[in-house]
């Protein structure tokens, strides 16, 4: 029975394993066709999955500008070990390259009292050490053909990841018009969201609502959200009030906080031509110093060149090199005593400063005195200054292009997607692109994209970094020893956990039900007990006949002997009596330990 239930054990295990194993798989794609992009679940303004190559059919427009030739384009899966078989990307192969390409949409794209959203999956198989992986919108109204698309060209929406230097962050930049001044002012999103360094695919989401929120998610987790009339910058509204450009300083308006103090003397003991350094009294020559060997020779080794001709050229003189004594000695040459600090040294004398009576300019933080080894130029004290009216600024006036927009939300017409970077990293592979009212529809989509790649991408990323430290435990292992063992044995267990983790849970909980099932049928039945107590009883009764008929021999043979051996007799016969009553005590604690160890072998 306990076998059967330990078997038991081990398949439910092996079941939830299999079962495990079915379920991580279930999402990955079946058949030779492979993967298959999926169609949204709600209506889109536009859509790229590449599973046509846009380059060939002349939806993606590559720019004609100077700067952007011999950019390196393909439709593609990028790098082999993490393909997803049958899905494929826009990719920038090379690295230090502009890249500029566009995809109108098939009608400008309107938000007008619509909730709005842009996603798109980004790949870095090479990493990103400097440069641009975001996306562009492009104004419908003031963009010319798209073979013409360069960095001016202007855009209402910048969005995705860029880094180079001090910049590493998610880009959320919009583009508003002032309608006073008929201005363009880029508003930055204050927050800044950094982005994933590995070469997995992510998926970054942008989000602008209705009521003027948005939110930026990265692989689905909001990162950072916002009001467009609170969370950019500048603001989306200007102040009412600014400096007036015209206002200018007055002539008379002192910008020195401090004076010199005109009451204050020079002390009497300032010496102001007292050198900073001085010969240190203290120091003596090292023993060994070489006072007559100058610290470079000429070069013994060094020859005249063959075409020297010392009537044009003048004497050769050999090149001077390190004199090689100097090496091996303290040092060669007159000995100088090295400089140390003046103590008496001040400095030239300034008298103390003292408030300005007609200061009105920029505050500045108070003096304070050098290090106490250190008094340097002396100067005066510092006084408040009684006239000072703290830092001059222009007045302000109101702003004559003030304004109001309640409703940024209402994006200007925008008419294309563009892909408009310089990078120094190739391998940056863009897909999934969509451009969308529904943020709802966005994240049904991803679900059938993204996360479908993303776990793919999980597991091989896993299987690879497993089989990487299985071969360090392997060669651990050749080296013998029980830590190399115990790390190997270990590691693979790790390994199992970390791959089915609910499996090994479950299997847990399941292994230790079913030991505690055995240990509690494990238990002697009443029957059993009193079968027990039978036969301890019968040999317990055993061993008090043997001992009664030994001690009846001993008697007789007592009887028999003479009357010296009699009461020798008799003391033997107590002690082998006292020993036969230990031994049946033992056998009965031994047959109680057995019945004992039998009734409890399920535990």
């Amino acid at each position: 029975k306990r076998s059967s239930a330990i078997l038991l054990a081990l398949g439910l295990f092996a079941a939830f394993a299999a079962a495990d194993e079915k379920e991580v798989d279930q999402d990955a794609p079946e058949g030779d066709e492979g993967y298959v992009p999926p169609a949204p679940t709600g209506e889109v303004h536009f859509l790229e999955t590449f599973a046509e190559d846009g380059l060939v059919t002349g939806r993606w427009v590559k720019s004609g500008q100077d700067k952007y030739e011999g950019q390196a384009v393909e439709v593609g899966n990028g790098k082999e070990e993490n393909k997803l078989v049958g899905d494929q990307g826009l990719v920038l192969q090379k690295p230090a390259k502009h890249y500029g390409l566009a995809a109108a949409f098939d009608s400008p794209i309107s938000t007008e009292d619509e909730d709005f959203v842009v996603q798109y999956e980004l790949r870095l198989n090479e990493g990103q050490e400097c440069g641009g992986a975001y996306i562009k919108l492009l104004d419908a109204e003031r963009t010319p053909s798209l073979d013409k698309l360069d960095n001016d060209t202007p855009y209402i929406i910048m969005f995705g990841p860029d880094k180079c230097g001090a910049t590493n962050k998610v880009h959320f930049i919009m583009r508003h018009q002032n309608p006073v001044s008929g201005e363009w002012e880029e508003k930055h999103m204050k927050t800044a969201v950094p982005f994933p360094a590995d070469k997995l695919t992510h998926l970054y989401t942008l989000v602008i609502r209705r009521d003027n929120s948005f939110s930026v998610m990265v692989d689905g987790k909001e990162k950072a959200a916002g009001s467009l009339l609170e969370d950019m910058d500048p603001p989306v509204n200007p102040s009412e009030e600014i400096d007036d450009p015209s206002d200018v300083k007055p002539a008379d308006w002192v910008d020195e906080p401090k004076i010199e103090d005109p009451d204050a003397t020079k002390p009497d003991d300032w010496d102001e031509d007292a050198p900073y350094e001085v010969p240190d009294t203290d120091a003596t020559k090292p023993e060994g110093w070489l006072d007559d060997e100058p610290q470079f020779v000429a070069d013994p080794e060094a020859e005249m060149p063959e075409d020297w001709d010392e009537e044009e050229d003048g004497e050769w003189e050999a090149p001077m090199v390190p004199n090689p004594k100097c090496e091996e000695a303290p040092g060669c040459g007159e000995w100088v005593r090295p400089m140390k600090r003046n103590p008496d040294f001040k400095g030239k004398w300034s008298p103390p400063m003292i408030d300005n009576p007609e200061y009105k300019g920029e505050w500045k933080p108070r003096r304070i005195p050098n290090p106490p080894d250190f008094k340097g130029k002396w100067e005066p004290p510092m006084i408040d200054n009684p006239e000072y009216k703290g830092e001059w600024k222009p007045r302000r006036i109101p702003n004559p292009h003030f304004f109001v927009d309640e409703h940024p939300h209402n994006l200007p017409a925008m008419s294309a997607v563009a892909i408009e970077v310089w990078t120094m990293s190739g391998g940056i592979q863009f897909d999934n692109i969509l451009v969308g009212k529904d943020p709802a529809v966005a994240q049904a989509f991803a679900e059938q994209t993204f996360h479908v790649r993303s776990k793919a991408e999980q597991r091989s990323n896993s299987a690879s970094l497993r089989e990487e430290r299985r071969k360090e435990r392997l060669e651990a292992l050749k080296e013998g020893g029980f830590d190399a063992h115990l790390r190997y044995y270990s590691g693979e267990a790790a390994d199992l956990i970390a791959d089915y983790p609910v499996v090994a849970v479950l299997g847990l909980v399941g292994f230790m039900g079913v030991m505690v099932f055995l240990c509690a049928r494990g238990g002697s039945t009443e029957a059993e007990d009193e079968e027990l107590r039978r036969q301890l009883a019968e040999r317990n009764a055993e061993g008090e006949n043997e001992g009664e008929e030994s001690k009846g021999d001993e008697e007789s043979e007592g009887e028999e002997g003479a009357g010296g051996e009699e009461g020798e007799g008799e003391e033997e016969g107590e002690e082998e009596e006292q020993e036969e009553g230990e031994e049946e005590k033992a056998e009965e604690t031994a047959a109680t330990e057995e019945a004992t160890t039998e009734s409890s072998a399920g535990v």
